[in-house]
């Protein structure tokens, strides 16, 4: 994509339509003006989705709609997606943000969006800042017509940006073909999560609005036998027009992807009159299949000289075949190109095709422009077709998985598996299905291209890639299989080997016993070295954190990760090491990681964002933050519907649960329990994990141990004995081990005991774990000495919640004890930390507890609970948030400064909005001009 013909620089071009008369859309066009006016008058943002037939007038409602805009002082970037396009990522939308005297993005800032080509979901977040700065000056409307062929990266982007946008005056309009799948799930997720959002279906006309229009078209009423003939029209304002230039007769409505045959028809009649050079012309933009530079075209043409071509122009244009759109030649209307395209011969075709593939190959063109022409000539058994393919899928795997995906697998399907290409071409897309999360689909594919390789390198090749997916979904038994066998197949490269016993040293971190584990793990790690493998030496190094972390060994886990020699692998591990040090209340450590793996994501380093905003999540968590860890988890919950990236969304949802249950508000709590479960993966063994350990909090909060038992079991002893972090959390210490004490369950709850006291020994200095320690003991062995401790240990821990939960069962302790007075202080105090924490679940808990001592505080009966709207009803950080907007900030900059992501931020924004009642920002800065009043 560095070259002149990349879609990030195909978005110089100007491709506005011409203004097309507009007549009987009056009740459209007043509705569409309303969201304008909205984002002018009260800076709210909007959407707008125009729907409708071929010809049904689509494109002139937005062409009123841009020039109201334009009128009205909005900044207005339009663009016109084309069949060519579905495969071009993004083009369209930087087609619209580029067009124009005064683009949306200026030469400036989009020679720096450059940077970040290869990184689509980075691109789109600067995109955003770069909207947003821009809505600061003037509202901004954003047009695409023709969005049933726009690209899924487009639509991507059509789908995530309005709803970051949200709160700035930007508002998009987009019009698309009726029945086209991926418009329908737009409009219906406009609908459920854009509330000012308006969509439109255009039906026929009337016939005073046809006859209007035949009277504009020949500069007089129409007679009639012109009357009579537009009946045939049903309406449809195109048909009408046609009609009128003798197009012939035709309905739209029943295209079913074929155009009429009298269209066609009608279409010869108006070339026929053409050059040989003009019809030429014609038929090689159809081929190009979108806005067409007319050196293009003149390069598919046999020996045109400048004059004819410029001839052949005038030609096209006069007869209303072609129009031009800024420097750019286009077609009057997509179904006319579609009956041009199809009326050439197939020969023809086919060979104006390959002339196009060949030009963009030798002009070192981004592969991924040839596609649809290599896809319209390739036939089964063509090898230059796949590997030009191939080649287009590998130049976009990073930027865009999902799209390499559709390529590399269309480039496998036409060769024969005993072709020796197609091993090359699998293996290839094999490392695609894997990058774009396709885990199934990869293995599959494995296992096919494991039977096709002859000599053991390329299989132990083969099976040490698919280790990756196996290893992420925790199917680790399969993993070590297949290393296996990949070792047994015969002698390997040293460098290869290495690879091998690494992943086999980190398969088996969560299997095999700690010494065991440990020595593979070194011994893994010195094969790398000796082999020089990089790469190999980064998972040996993972594997022995992995193996000290499934040994409570923290401080361990993280010196093996930071002891990772390659920077590139070493960047990977941030997001590890962010938990790890939160494991060992190293909080302001992890803080300052936090903020630079941030900057790091500012900067498009190969960093995951997800992956940050996960740590986050459990940062916030973890010292006490419910509001914002449930911000964060909703970012991540967010993200994850948009990109399709499931990694973290169950353990986002299940705190979501968790933040909900402490609340009381158990019936949420359900509801995001649900959600969770509801995302399964019948093959990913580590949600076999995660959702009981998901559901044991749940029981536990409302008392069903009996319940809770079996799934506490299940955390402990999963299936095929995966160890998962989370068995080790020290929350999940507390309750797993109450859960097993209350059941009777008195094995159990020994294990815990001990499991506790040999986390206390590994971690000395960890107050946390320490504190956790006595807590499980107090609990196990009736032992209120050891629960005295636990709370003198936990009120200086980091983490708030833990203290308070040690409290309130050294105070029941205490009154099953008969120490009464005792009791009411511990309990009291418990109380106290858990209100602050606003832990109302556990707080009403704490009273239950108390019912028989005679104990009532007014304070308890008298709490007011929080307000749901105004001022008070923000949460410390989404003050912080309107403070930094009421400044002037925008999203981004507010992110900088509160060292978050300008996803979290714009999370925030959104729950400030309902709070505050309010829909943009200009509304919050009014409401808090009135607050401060007020005070």
């Amino acid at each position: 994509m560095d070259n002149a013909s990349s879609p990030l620089l195909l978005a110089n071009r100007d491709v506005r339509d011409t203004a097309a008369s507009l007549r009987g859309r009056d009740a459209e066009i007043v509705a569409a003006r309303d969201v304008l006016l909205r984002a002018e008058t009260g800076g709210e943002a909007g959407v707008i989705t125009i729907l409708g037939p071929p010809g049904i007038g689509k494109s002139a409602v937005l062409d009123a709609l841009a020039n109201d805009a334009a009128l009205r002082g909005f900044r207005v970037g339009r663009s016109k997606a084309d069949e060519g396009d579905q495969i071009a990522p993004m083009a369209p939308l930087l087609l619209a943000l580029r067009s124009g005297q005064d683009p949306l993005i200026s030469d400036a800032a989009f020679a720096e969006l450059a940077t970040f080509r290869d990184h689509p979901l980075w691109l789109i977040d600067r995109i955003i800042a770069v909207l947003e700065e821009r809505s600061l000056e003037s509202p901004l409307l954003v047009v695409l017509d023709d969005g049933q062929w726009a690209d899924r990266l487009t639509l991507s982007c059509l789908r995530i940006m309005p709803a970051r946008l949200g709160c700035s005056p930007v508002v998009w309009a987009v019009a698309a073909r009726d029945g086209v799948a991926a418009i329908d799930a737009l409009v219906e997720a406009y609908a459920h999560e854009f509330g000012r959002a308006r969509s439109f279906r255009l039906e026929p006309l009337p016939a005073e609005a046809i006859e209007a229009i035949a009277g504009d078209r020949l500069g007089s009423a129409p007679s009639a036998a012109v009357r009579q003939l537009l009946r045939e029209a049903a309406g449809n304002p195109f048909l009408a027009v046609s009609l009128l230039d003798g197009l012939g007769d035709l309905d739209l409505t029943k295209m079913n992807g074929e155009l009429p045959r009298r269209l066609a028809s009608g279409v010869r009649r108006r070339l026929a009159p053409l050059s040989a050079s003009a019809l030429e012309l014609v038929r090689a933009g159809a081929v190009l299949g979108r806005p067409f530079a007319l050196r293009e075209a003149g390069a598919l043409l046999s020996e045109a000289t400048s004059a004819e071509l410029l001839n052949a122009v005038d030609e096209a244009v006069n007869k209303r075949v072609l129009r031009e759109a800024g420097a750019l030649l286009a077609f009057t209307h997509d179904l006319v190109r579609q009956a041009v395209y199809e009326d050439i011969p197939s020969s023809t075709r086919f060979e104006l095709h390959r002339l196009v593939v060949a030009g963009l190959v030798e002009g070192g063109v981004c592969p991924l422009e040839a596609v649809p022409h290599i896809l319209a000539t390739a036939t089964f058994g063509d090898r230059e077709a796949a590997t030009l393919l191939a080649q287009a899928a590998q130049s976009v795997v990073h930027a865009l998985p999902a799209v390499a995906v559709d390529v590399v697998l269309r480039a496998l399907a036409l060769l024969p598996e005993t072709d020796p290409l197609w091993l090359e071409v699998g293996r290839n897309a094999f490392s695609i299905l894997a990058a774009a999360r396709h885990e199934r689909d990869a293995l599959a594919l494995a296992d096919r291209l494991g039977r096709a390789a002859k000599d053991p390198e390329t299989f132990a090749s083969i099976q040490a890639t698919a280790a990756w997916p196996l290893w992420s979904m925790g199917r680790v038994e399969e993993m070590l299989s297949r290393l296996d066998t990949a070792n047994s197949r015969g002698d390997l490269p040293q460098r290869q080997r290495a690879d091998i016993v690494a992943l086999r040293a980190l398969g088996g971190s969560r299997f095999d016993e700690y010494d065991r584990a440990l020595a593979a793990g070194e011994s893994a790690l010195e094969a790398s070295r000796t082999a020089g493998n990089a790469i190999a030496e980064a998972t040996a190094a993972r594997a022995l954190a992995e193996t000290s972390m499934a040994d409570g060994r923290f401080a361990d886990a993280l010196q093996h990760l930071r002891e990772i020699g390659s920077p590139a692998e070493a960047l990977k591990t941030i997001p590890h090491q962010i938990l790890l040090l939160q494991l060992l209340d190293r909080y302001d450590e992890s803080a300052e990681l936090l903020a630079r793996a941030q900057e790091l994501v500012e900067r498009g380093a190969d960093i995951r964002p997800t992956d940050v905003a996960f740590a986050q999540m459990w940062q916030d968590y973890s010292v006490g933050n419910f509001d914002d860890a449930e911000a964060d988890a909703l970012t991540i919950v967010q993200e994850s519907e948009e990109v399709h990236e499931e990694t973290h969304q169950v353990e986002a949802r299940m705190l979501l649960a968790r933040i909900a249950q402490l609340r009381g508000r158990y019936d949420l709590a359900d509801r995001h329990f649900a959600l969770a479960t509801a995302d399964t993966a019948g093959d990913d063994e580590t949600r076999e994990v995660v959702i009981p350990f998901a559901t044991v909090f749940i029981h536990e909060s409302r008392g069903d141990y009996e319940r809770a038992r079996p799934l506490v079991r299940d955390v402990m002893h999963p299936r095929r004995g995966v160890r998962h972090r989370l068995r080790l959390y020290p929350g999940w210490l507390v309750v797993a081990a109450r859960c097993a004490v209350r059941s009777g369950d008195h094995e159990l709850a020994a294990e815990f005991d001990s499991l506790a006291e040999g986390l206390a020994k590994r971690n000395p200095e960890v107050t946390t774990i320490l504190g956790v320690a006595e807590h499980v003991r107090g609990m196990v062995r009736q032992d209120i000495a050891a629960l005295r401790r636990a709370t003198l240990r936990l009120e200086g821990s980091p983490r708030p919640f833990l203290f308070a939960d040690a409290l309130a069962d050294y105070g029941r302790a205490l009154l099953e004890a008969g120490e009464r007075d005792a009791a009411v202080t511990a309990l009291d105090r418990a109380w106290d930390r858990f209100h602050v924490l606003q832990a109302d679940g556990d707080a009403d808990r704490v009273q239950h507890a108390l019912p028989k001592t005679g104990v009532r505080h007014p304070r308890w009966t008298s709490r007011k609970p929080k307000p749901l709207t105004g001022w008070d009803s923000l949460t410390t950080t989404e003050q912080r948030v309107a403070q930094l907007i009421f400044q002037g900030h925008t999203n981004r900059s507010a992110a900088r400064a509160l060292a978050l992501s300008s996803h979290t931020v714009a999370t925030h924004l959104r729950a400030i909005f309902g709070k505050m009642e309010v829909n943009s920002r200009v509304q919050l800065v009014r409401a808090m001009m009135d607050h401060r009043a007020s005070q």
